[in-house]
């Protein structure tokens, strides 16, 4: 996998206008980063967080219980879980 600069999308941007940028007329820069944070690395892990499903609260309260009665293999399924998340990213 290619190692990838989070700052790429800087070379975008016309540093330029911000000395044009008047009090008050909004901060071009700050639309810039707004406009290109999706084409950043760390903008397309967030997107991939948001659109991960929502908590299922039962199965939350089924693993505490798990946890509480010592049913539940830590080590392993921390493991698995990582692995799952990884692979999701990676798609």
């Amino acid at each position: 996998m290619p190692t990838l600069d989070p700052w790429d999308w800087l070379d975008e941007v016309d540093f330029s206008q911000l000395q044009q940028n008047q009090p008050g007329e909004g901060d071009i820069f700050i639309e810039d980063i707004v406009e290109n944070i999706n084409k950043t690395p760390i903008g397309e892990v967030l997107g991939r967080i948001a659109e991960m499903p929502e908590v299922r609260k039962e199965k939350v309260l089924d693993v505490r219980q798990q946890l509480g009665t010592g049913e539940y293999d830590v080590t392993c399924r921390l493991d698995e879980a990582l692995e799952r998340i990884l692979q999701d990213l990676n798609q």
